[in-house]
Order: structure tokens, then C-alpha cells, then sequence
């Protein structure tokens, strides 16, 4: 009796087990089933999602998912490298970026809110070709970019890099310059005015009054007359325009216009000032040198004006941008240094702050042609080209008075900075 419940127990436990078993596999089955399901049900969504952005982008962009006010606004936040990408997603798009002036002008001013994070350094090796580089603000500054400029249809001897403005730049030499925008690739070819190469100075800038972007050439006199003629170009009007002569004489040391505050600025004489030694009277020791002057041209206005300068100084001045502000350099000739003076509040003689004094270093040879700031982070450093090192490039360190040179960059450069931009010149040449 006793064998006989072993084995019921036995037979009953054994059909449990085979009950347990099949649940567990119909439970399997149907876990494999819904799995299935999810998978399924995720390649469909996946299709679908990717439907909804393969439909985006053919059509017209104010027919797509997104707000045409939305969709503006995110594309005026992308880098200009990406953002020029999307120019071949459909004619609105590339009608969008590359011709539409309200969009062109939003995307800039969103770029310029952190220029610092998007400026470059540009400059060319050899004045007799047309080959320009970039160097990335990359905190090495070691990284040397060819922008692989060459045009063919532009020939040109004494290239110069006469200014920058909202990413384009002015460069070129006898007998054209060109404005070129190395994003775009765009550029426009212009004939240089009558004045002569050599006695002529150049600036570069943006008119906001009349959407216009305008080319400034002053010409002095190849004598003692403290009189240089004025010509505009205009690249709307793709021509230029002859106005009054200035009383003034731009100085052999300022060649391009600085843009600072909507104005062009050269360092310029209009008058000689008689200067004596200091306890001599002696006719023999006293000589006359030129007496500075900054000389601005209000784009807006059409008119020059002159800017007070710090302390009246007589010597050799360089003037000059330090984060957005006007700056000079003077040539602190006794002791071989430069002083840095800042204008803060621009047209206000008693804002004008000294910042710092750059030193001679060892082995130096005396050149006071080149003292130009490019750049300056937020640390305080600075990048500048000096003519204190062969006009090569140099990271300076204003509080611990510590400089290197940037490896890589050849003495003697023509250079410039620049952020670059989507702005157009509704050129139909392109490279």
C-alpha cells in the first residue's frame, strides 16, 4: 500500500512537472511573440520617422514638419561650414542661405555674439601670387590651413590684404583688388582708380544704411602738400566714385583702414610740428617731425572726421582693434618698447587707457612698421604681429610679460583676422 501512494505521489508529481513545463513554453512562445511585436512595431515607427524627414527635406521648407520661423531659427545657429551643406536640400533652402539677406544678416549676428570662438587668422606668403592661409584660434595655434586660393582669371602683383569685414575680405594689389569670401568661394573682381599703387591706402567696410559693402582709397601726394585724394567703391553699384580731397596725409606706417566702431582709420598729418631737444636751443637741434592725427571715415555718413589722440603724442603711432575697441601703439622710441593704449569710450579723449608696455627682446633689430593685434581671448592673451620679431606672429601674455613665437608662420606675412560668414556678393563668379 505504501508503494502504491509512493507512485501515485510519483505519477502526480511527474504530471506537475509536465504541466509546469508547457506553461513555461506557451509562456515563452508568447514572450517571443511580443517581442516580435516590439521589434516590428520599432522598424515601423523607424520607417515612419524616417519618412516624415525624407519628406522634409524635397519639398518646399514652408511645407515641411517644422514652422517656417522655427526652422529659420535653428538654421541660423549652425557653424557656416554645415550650414552651407544644406544649400543642396532644395532651391528654397539654397535661395535661404545663400541669397536671402534677412537670414544672411541673422546668421552673422548670432556668429558675432562669440566672435572669439570663431575668428581666424589669414595672411599670404608671397606678394607676387595670390595663395592665402588660415590658422584656426585652436589654443595650440599651431594648425595651418590652406584656403587654396588661386584666381586664374585675376592677375595681380603686390598682393596686400587691405581689410575684413562680416567675413569677406579685400585683398589684391596692382592692377586689381578683389572682395572674396573664402566660405562662399564667391568673389568680385575690381579695378584698382587712378591713384597711384604706392602713395595709396585702402579700407574695407560695410555701409548698414544702404546694404552695401564699400571700398575706401586714399592717395597722397608724392611731395611735401598735406593733401590726399579720395575715391569710393561701391560693390552694389560696382563702380567707383571720385568726392573732395582731405587736408591730410595718411602716414607711411598706417596702410589699411582699421574698422572700428562703423569707421575706417588711418593714422595721418596734417600739419609738421617743430620738436627740440631738451635743454638745447641750438637751431641745429631742433627738427621737425609730423604731427599725428587719427583720421576716421563714417561709412554711414560719407564723411571724415578726426579722433582725439592720447596725450597728443608726436611720435611713431600705429592705431589699431583690442576686443572691439579703438587702440593705438606708440612707438616708445628711447627705450625701445611699445605702449598699448585703449580707447574705451570711442570719441572721448580722457578714455583713452594705457593697457601695457611691450619691451624690446634680446638681439633685437629696430622695426617699427608692424605692432598689430588679432586676437584676444578671454585669458588676456593676445596674438599680434610684431615687428619686434621679423613681423612674424607671437602669442603675448600681458601679465606675465611672456611671449612665443607661433611655429609654422614665415617672417614678413601680410595678415589680417576674420570670422567667417555666409555673406553674399551676389556675384555670379564662383571658383
Amino acid at each position: 500500500m505504501t508503494v502504491y501512494i509512493n507512485k501515485k505521489k510519483r505519477r502526480i508529481s511527474v504530471k506537475a512537472e509536465e504541466e509546469e513545463k508547457g506553461k513555461l513554453h506557451h509562456l515563452s512562445i508568447n514572450r517571443n511573440k511580443n517581442k516580435r511585436r516590439k521589434i516590428s512595431s520599432k522598424v515601423n515607427h523607424e520607417t515612419q520617422s524616417h519618412l516624415h524627414l525624407s519628406n522634409m527635406f524635397p519639398h518646399d521648407i514652408s511645407n515641411n514638419m517644422f514652422p517656417h520661423d522655427i526652422m529659420v531659427a535653428i538654421l541660423s545657429r549652425l557653424p557656416v561650414k554645415p550650414l552651407l551643406r544644406f544649400r543642396s536640400v532644395s532651391k528654397s533652402w539654397n535661395y535661404l542661405i545663400g541669397r536671402d539677406q534677412s537670414f544672411i544678416n541673422m546668421h552673422l549676428s548670432r556668429s558675432q555674439i562669440q566672435p572669439v570662438e570663431n575668428e581666424k587668422i589669414i595672411f599670404n606668403c608671397d606678394e607676387h601670387n595670390s595663395h592665402l592661409y588660415s590658422l584656426d584660434y585652436n589654443g595650440s595655434l599651431e594648425r595651418l590651413n590652406s584656403l587654396n586660393l588661386r584666381l586664374r582669371h585675376i592677375r595681380t602683383k603686390h598682393n596686400y590684404i587691405w581689410g575684413t569685414c562680416n567675413g569677406l575680405i579685400c585683398a589684391g594689389g596692382f592692377p586689381h583688388l578683389y572682395i572674396w569670401n573664402p566660405s562662399t568661394l564667391e568673389y568680385r573682381k575690381v579695378q584698382r582708380y587712378k591713384g597711384k599703387y604706392f602713395l595709396s591706402r585702402y579700407g574695407f567696410g560695410y555701409d548698414p544704411n544702404a546694404n552695401d559693402y564699400v571700398v575706401v582709397e586714399l592717395t597722397r601726394k608724392n611731395d611735401d602738400r598735406f593733401i590726399s585724394t579720395v575715391a569710393i567703391y561701391s560693390l552694389r553699384n560696382h563702380s567707383w566714385k571720385r568726392i573732395q580731397n582731405i587736408p591730410y596725409k595718411t602716414s607711411e606706417y598706417s596702410r589699411l583702414g582699421q574698422l572700428v566702431n562703423g569707421s575706417l582709420h588711418w593714422v595721418a598729418h596734417s600739419k609738421m610740428f617743430t620738436l627740440e631737444s631738451e635743454g638745447e636751443e641750438n637751431e641745429e637741434d631742433k627738427f621737425q617731425i609730423p604731427e599725428n592725427a587719427i583720421l576716421a571715415f563714417e561709412i554711414a555718413t560719407g564723411k571724415f572726421v578726426e579722433v582725439p589722440c592720447p596725450n597728443e603724442y608726436r611720435g611713431v603711432m600705429l592705431v589699431g582693434q583690442y576686443q572691439g575697441n579703438l587702440c593705438v601703439f606708440l612707438d616708445m622710441r628711447i627705450n625701445y618698447s611699445f605702449d598699448l593704449w585703449v580707447m574705451n569710450d570711442y570719441g572721448v579723449r580722457e578714455s583713452w587707457t594705457k593697457i601695457f608696455n611691450i619691451r624690446k627682446p634680446q638681439n633685437f633689430s629696430y622695426r617699427p612698421i608692424s605692432q598689430i593685434i588679432l586676437h584676444s581671448s578671454n585669458e588676456g592673451s593676445i596674438v599680434m604681429q610684431s615687428g619686434f620679431y621679423d613681423d612674424s606672429l607671437i602669442l603675448y601674455d600681458p601679465k606675465r610679460r611672456t611671449r612665443r613665437r607661433i611655429k609654422g608662420i614665415p617672417v614678413g606675412i601680410n595678415v589680417s583676422s576674420y570670422v567667417p560668414s555666409i555673406a553674399t556678393l551676389n556675384a555670379e563668379i564662383v571658383l
